[in-house]
């Protein structure tokens, strides 16, 4: 019974999942009268990235804990930020 669902739930992620590529290339979205647009010919979108924060370098280490606990929120961000740039 399970297995039975879980297929049937799969296939409707699967639908639902290709309906929207299928907007997001159909070019008469636009206003446009005739019902042409882009095909996809090959779709893949994974993107799976993990990673930890660094701590914040020994020379910052000795103020107050709320400025170490700033430091290292704003470096974190800041990581983030280059990271995210240099994958896209």
């Amino acid at each position: 019974m399970w297995q039975f669902l879980a297929r049937h739930l799969r296939k409707l992620d699967l639908w639902h999942y290709r309906r929207n590529v299928r907007q997001a290339l159909a070019l008469f979205r636009r206003g446009e009268v005739r019902r042409d647009g882009l095909t996809a010919d090959y779709v893949c979108n994974r993107l799976e990235i993990r990673w930890r924060a660094r701590d914040i370098h020994p020379w910052d280490r000795y103020p107050a804990q709320d400025e170490r606990e700033a430091l290292f929120a704003e470096q974190a961000l800041t990581d983030t930020e280059a990271a995210v740039l240099r994958l896209f």
